[in-house]
């Protein structure tokens, strides 16, 4: 297959290619991304490689997919790092702060939660009043 033959065929197939990578990606900037790729990785495969492509639009289809997939694998595995980074951290802030109670913030903020609320408590009419004391605070 001669690079303008290639050119020809991709421009046949980009519209069924980007609708196909929206949909397998989720948004538009991750299926611009992966459909440029595909674009550039088919390329190079019959322009370097010499690959004998006889049906395009699935072989082109197969290899956007299958980018598809390695981008989301990729994200899945930096999600995981990340939630890791995160689980350390917590743990290393538990060595710090072993209750929250003894955290200043959550003290203050707690405290300032706990007037708000009363007053609001207090605002409600009788019945409501006691229904939520009895619901919220004596958890009956």
């Amino acid at each position: 297959m001669m690079t303008s033959e290639f050119w020809s065929l991709w421009m046949d197939h980009n519209e069924y290619l980007y609708k196909a990578c929206v949909k397998w990606m989720g948004n538009v900037p991750d299926a611009e991304d992966v459909l440029s790729q595909a674009m550039l990785k088919a390329e190079e495969k019959i322009r370097i490689h010499q690959v004998q492509v006889i049906n395009f639009k699935p072989w082109v289809t197969k290899l956007t997919y299958n980018l598809c997939l390695d981008l989301q694998r990729q994200r899945y595995q930096t999600i995981q790092y990340c939630h890791n980074r995160e689980v350390i951290s917590d743990r290393n802030a538990e060595l710090l702060v072993t209750k929250e109670e003894e955290n200043p913030v959550f003290v203050a903020t707690q405290q300032e939660l706990e007037k708000i609320f009363s007053v609001w408590i207090d605002e409600l009419r009788p019945i409501l009043r006691d229904t939520f004391i009895l619901y919220f605070q004596e958890e009956l």
